[in-house]
Order: structure tokens, then C-alpha cells, then sequence
């Protein structure tokens, strides 16, 4: 006797034919493939067929558990290993290990070590450990070792997941402001080169970009300066009918407005109202976004118009206002950086120590430009008093405040003794009135 089987790989009929049997069960989707195997194995034994025939079942079925698993699971599954996307792991805890390693990772080199160990080790490294590496290079800022872990990844021609390459222009975007916050044009270029080409090779291995993909791209292009390519970007994402958030939005405005030209400015006002229409809200995100962008180039008419345009028209935070003192200040006009304070208040947000802070530094520049204005110091001595007290109730309830820094302690202590000096009549340069690390006019 001869055992013959005929599959349907349809995903609603399996046909088995079992000559001289007559067994021709019909299952019409109604059970995983582990349960189909197991079925069959029934009606072989019923119809008293070898038991070889019900190993052939089972071994045709694939009766594994990990055929039971969605679709996902499996592709998490195989496609890490030394081999290729299509090796197979021992099990799902594999690599959580090295991705603990690559969290706690000080510096480049360790993160770069810890991926050339493992790949000739016991473990496998596949896109989920890689991904954790861009990600760990991008919080350090640490575009080097960034470079280095990708061209690892080509060198060993990794397929990464759409969500690593994400990860890959997101990391970019962070290492663009280099380690300490400053960054060259060498690294900004370099950096948007890396978002960039990794772009190019996601969509050359076949991922359709989702709208993370274009967040992350635009938020590189606003990171570096890039108007050309963000509105390559938006372009594309609006016709491919996805539903830009106001990060987005955000994203590319301060992409355009980051050029500093007129024309890039009229471009962002009308996107402004274009976004309107799309039902796009615009909030804190957004006007911080260009707060701060009209604060590097220092352009106080760009400032004059977001406050009267847009600020009535957001819910507005603590954070938003910060920006907006820092836009002030730099634009040389602390008298109008004063009434903030209040302003805020009366619209129920909470204040932060930042924003002691940044009246504080309006109050000793008007008192540096005029120290025999005595009502100006007795001001300032009320910011500081309400300031420190905003440190003991941090200090005595931690979660009742919000967090503050070191640095903006140390930058308000600094003050206080810049005030005292000023007020007794001491000469003191400008640069060292400027306490605040900002790019202030020279």
C-alpha cells in the first residue's frame, strides 16, 4: 500500500488522498497548521493506515509550535542569525543579553566591541541588537562610532527591519549636534550624508516608508539645515495620503525656516495655513520648533509674528514661554522678556526654574545697561527669592516640583552675584553678563 498526498496551499483548503483508503478530509481554515497535522494523524489511525503514513502527516504539516506563532513572531525569529535573515535562533531570549550590554555601553568603541565579540561568539546578532547600537550611538552623540556600526552592518550584509533603519536616521539627527552640543559643519554634513544614505538603502531592500520613516527623515533635515530634502519629503508623504501629527509638521518648518531667508519664511507661513485645512493642529511642539529657529538667526520680526499669530492660538506650557524668553533675549530686547512670567501664569501653566532663570538673566542685562536703576535690582531680588524657594520645595518634595539641573543652579547663583556687583557700581564686561551658553550677539 502507497501513501500519496496532494496540497492546497490556499489558506482556506487542505486536501489529503490516501490511496485505496478513501480518506479525503476537507478543512475549510478553521484550524492552524499544528492542529491540521494533528487531525490527520486522527483519521490515519481511524482508517487503520500505517503509522509511518501519520509521520508523514506530521512532517508535512510542520506540527511545530512555532507554526502556530503570528507571522511577526516567525519573522523575528529567523531573521537573526550568522547567516542570513533566514537562520534560525534557539529560542525567543536570545540576544536580550547583548542588548542589555549595549544599553549600559559608555562609549562608542564598548558598543562597536560588544558586536564584534558576540558575532564570532555563542550568540548571534541580528537587526534587533544592531538597531539598540544605533540607538545607544545616537544618545551619545557619538557620530563615529555611528559610522563604524553601519558599515559593520554592510560589511556582514545585515538586512535590517524598517524599524531599525528608522532607528539608523533618527541616531543621525542626534549625533548631528556632536557630543557636547556643538557641532561643526563637517559633522552635520557627515551625519546627514549617514540619515540619508541609510533612506536610500531601506527603500533599495524593499521597505515601503511609513509615516515614522518620514518623521525621522524631516527630523534630520531639520537637525542639519536641509530645506531641499525635507520638501522632497513632505511632498512624497502627502501624496502617498498619509496624515502628518504636528511633529511632523514641526519637523519641517524648522527644516525651511532654518535657512533664515525671506522666501523660505513666506513658505513656512503659508504651510502654516495649508495645514489648517488638513486638520492639523498646531501646538506647543510647533511654535517652540520656531521660536527657537528664529532665535539662531536672531530675526526679531519672526519672533514678532509667532507671538501675535500663533501664541493666542495654543495651549501653550512652560516650555513654550522658555522659548520664547531665549528668542527675546537673543534678539536684544529683555524688557519685553519681563512680563512673561505673569503671562504664563494667568494662562494656568506651570512654571519652570528655567524660567526663573531666564527673567533672572533679563534683569541683570537691563541692569548692566543702566545700574543706577535701583527698582531693577529690588526685582531681581524678588525672582531670586522665588527661585530659591522653588529649590527648597523641590528639595523637600521631590515630586511635587518639576525637575531642574545642576547647571541651571549654578547659572542662577551666578546671577545673583552678578546682580550684587553690578548694583554696588563694579564695571563688568559684557561676556561675562551673558551667563546663559547661548550664541549671543557680539
Amino acid at each position: 500500500t502507497t501513501f500519496s498526498s496532494r496540497w492546497c496551499h490556499s489558506r482556506s483548503v487542505l486536501v489529503w488522498s490516501v490511496r485505496r483508503r478513501s480518506l479525503r478530509p476537507c478543512l475549510h481554515g478553521m484550524l492552524s497548521w499544528s492542529s491540521l497535522g494533528r487531525t490527520a494523524l486522527l483519521h490515519v489511525r481511524a482508517s487503520g493506515c500505517p503509522q509511518a503514513w501519520a509521520a508523514c502527516v506530521l512532517s508535512r504539516c510542520g506540527h511545530s509550535i512555532a507554526n502556530n506563532r503570528t507571522h511577526g513572531a516567525r519573522q523575528r525569529e529567523l531573521s537573526r542569525g550568522q547567516e542570513g535573515p533566514q537562520a534560525r535562533v534557539t529560542g525567543p531570549a536570545e540576544g536580550r543579553e547583548l542588548r542589555q550590554k549595549l544599553v549600559e555601553a559608555r562609549t562608542g568603541s564598548e558598543v562597536l566591541t560588544l558586536l564584534t565579540v558576540d558575532q564570532v561568539g555563542s550568540q548571534s546578532v541580528g537587526y534587533a541588537e544592531y538597531g539598540k547600537a544605533f540607538q545607544r550611538c545616537g544618545e551619545m552623540r557619538d557620530l563615529t562610532a555611528l559610522l563604524q556600526v553601519w558599515e559593520v552592518v554592510r560589511e556582514r550584509d545585515v538586512k535590517l527591519s524598517g524599524t531599525a533603519y528608522s532607528i539608523l536616521i533618527t541616531a543621525a539627527a542626534r549625533a548631528s549636534r556632536g557630543m557636547h552640543g556643538i557641532a561643526d559643519e563637517e559633522v552635520r554634513l557627515r551625519a546627514f550624508e549617514t540619515g540619508k544614505s541609510a533612506w536610500l538603502w531601506m527603500r533599495y531592500e524593499g521597505h515601503e516608508p511609513s509615516l515614522g520613516h518620514y518623521g525621522a527623515a524631516l527630523g534630520l533635515c531639520a537637525k542639519v539645515g536641509d530645506a531641499d530634502w525635507a520638501q522632497e519629503l513632505w511632498t512624497e508623504m502627502t501624496q502617498h495620503d498619509f496624515q502628518p501629527t504636528s511633529i511632523e509638521l514641526s519637523q519641517y518648518l524648522e527644516a525651511l525656516a532654518s535657512q533664515g531667508g525671506n522666501s523660505e519664511w513666506e513658505l513656512v507661513k503659508s504651510e502654516l495655513i495649508a495645514a489648517e485645512t488638513r486638520m492639523i493642529k498646531h501646538d506647543a511642539i510647533t511654535l517652540c520648533a520656531l521660536l527657537n529657529s528664529a532665535a539662531r538667526h536672531k530675526s526679531l520680526d519672526r519672533v514678532d509674528w509667532l507671538q501675535q499669530h500663533l501664541l493666542p492660538r495654543v495651549e501653550v506650557n512652560a516650555i513654550v514661554y522658555c522659548s520664547l524668553s531665549k528668542a527675546l533675549l537673543l534678539c536684544q530686547q529683555p524688557e519685553r522678556a519681563l512680563p512673561l512670567m505673569s503671562d504664563m501664569q494667568a494662562r494656568g501653566a506651570t512654571p519652570l526654574f528655567r524660567c526663573f532663570v531666564h527673567e533672572a538673566q533679563a534683569l541683570v542685562l537691563i541692569l548692566w545697561k543702566s545700574p543706577d536703576q535701583l527698582h531693577v535690582y529690588d526685582k531681581f531680588k524678588v525672582t531670586a527669592e522665588a527661585a530659591s524657594a522653588f529649590i527648597d520645595q523641590s528639595r523637600n518634595s521631590p515630586g511635587a516640583a518639576p525637575p531642574m539641573s545642576r547647571a541651571e543652579i549654578r547659572q542662577m547663583e551666578s546671577l545673583e552675584s552678578l546682580a550684587r556687583r553690578i548694583s554696588t557700581g563694579e564695571q563688568v564686561p559684557l561676556s561675562q553678563v551673558h551667563v546663559i551658553d547661548w550664541p549671543w550677539a557680539t
